[in-house]
């Protein structure tokens, strides 16, 4: 089906995930403009958002492992949604659902723009040499997305072509409730509040924040921890909280449909990951107002003077920490910076830049499809052979 069709036909390809790759997904089809529909291929997890969005749903058994990418059954279940829905571009989301839609791709197939999200390389051995081997043997995407420049700098030496496009933040996070209402109905307490959002998982730092927290604690009693989120560390992270006593402290409020209300509750937010691409949550913090500490790697949300950039190092990350808890006006004047920084990467604006490359690669492929037809097809006048001796008419 030609892609000059009254509605765009986008085909999201996504894994089990949570986080900011959820909530990216999300705003993709929340914000989508007139000319395009969306349907999506992934894990049952997807199911009831797809529902709720009015967008159409083919399960695709993509989760977390490695070889998940190289399951027979995922890439039979990717050619038939795509036969299925007939898609005019096929979105694949992190780098198994890249790797699932290059081995999935038939000849023919529509267009593949795939977006890394996450930190610039893969941190899975197994991962990374699957990557390694797609390179080499199987066709590239037509465009990569890279959600910051230094996530887009390894796909650059590779070889693919690479746009950057910033993640994007929805405008509920700009209005949170009052600091105290939000407490209230989350239950947490009235002292100095820290927290972190996003999913428990190893790049994310979280043996650096509950050190941080027991340096923290230390110094200043009263101050609480929140967390909000969950993954494959949750366990590591409950059982180091009880080593350096700060267990009691933490209060997990897993994944939350309201998260406004989470950042509205906090004092600081803090985040120490080791490897970032662009997180969503340092965005969505800056927005809700609330002054935001970073290590290094996540210093692209925070953008210029958005948030303290500080040293992955617990000592450290404390002293900034006790600083904002300690001065009200550095915290304002910081959480206004952030605002400012946020609000050039509202959601609508990152949706109208994607959907501007849809269209793009939709029309380079009517543009060759056209090509190609005009090439086969046969001249409608010829010259009549001329017989053997004679002279042409």
């Amino acid at each position: 089906m030609e892609a000059d069709r009254a509605s765009l036909r986008v085909l999201h390809l996504v894994r089990e995930a949570g986080g900011g790759v959820r909530r990216h997904v999300l705003s993709l089809w929340e914000h989508r403009g007139e000319g395009w529909t969306p349907a999506v291929a992934g894990p049952p997890s997807w199911q009831e958002a797809a529902l709720a969005a009015g967008v159409p749903y083919f399960p695709a058994p993509l989760g977390d492992g490695a070889l998940d990418a190289l399951s027979p059954r995922a890439v039979a279940a990717v050619r038939g949604a795509v036969a299925a829905f007939d898609p005019d571009v096929v979105h694949a989301h992190g780098v198994r659902a890249a790797l699932l839609a290059r081995l999935a791709r038939p000849v023919g197939a529509p267009p593949l723009v795939c977006t890394w999200h996450g930190r610039p390389a893969p941190a899975r051995p197994g991962l990374a040499l699957l990557a390694t081997l797609a390179d080499r043997f199987v066709p590239p995407p037509d465009l990569w997305l890279a959600v910051s420049e230094e996530t887009a700098r390894p796909l650059r030496r590779r070889g693919f072509p690479v746009r950057v496009l910033p993640g994007g933040v929805e405008e509920a996070f700009f209005a949170p409730p009052a600091r105290a209402a939000a407490r209230r109905r989350l239950g947490l307490p009235t002292g100095p509040l820290v927290g972190w959002v996003g999913r428990m998982a190893p790049e994310k730092g979280l043996d650096l924040l509950v050190r941080t927290a027991a340096l923290v604690a230390a110094a200043e009693p009263r101050c609480r921890f929140v967390l909000a989120g969950a993954g494959p560390e949750e366990r590591r992270v409950e059982a180091l909280a009880a080593a350096v006593g700060v267990d009691g402290r933490l209060h997990r409020l897993g994944w939350m449909a309201d998260m406004p209300t989470v950042y509205a509750a906090l004092d600081v937010f803090l985040f120490p990951s080791r490897s970032e691409g662009c997180p969503l949550a340092v965005l969505e913090a800056m927005a809700a107002g609330v002054p935001v500490v970073v290590t290094p790697a996540a210093a692209a949300a925070a953008g210029e003077g958005g948030g303290l950039v500080v040293a992955p190092e617990p000592v450290l990350l404390a002293r900034a920490v006790l600083a904002l808890l300690a001065d009200a006006g550095a915290r304002r004047a910081l959480a206004q910076r952030g605002r400012e920084v946020a609000r050039g990467r509202a959601a609508v604006n990152m949706v109208a830049a994607v959907e501007d490359v849809y269209r793009e690669l939709a029309a380079a492929r009517r543009v060759g499809r056209a090509w190609r037809a005009a090439r086969a097809r046969p001249d409608r006048v010829r010259r009549a052979r001329p017989a053997a001796g004679g002279n042409p008419p």
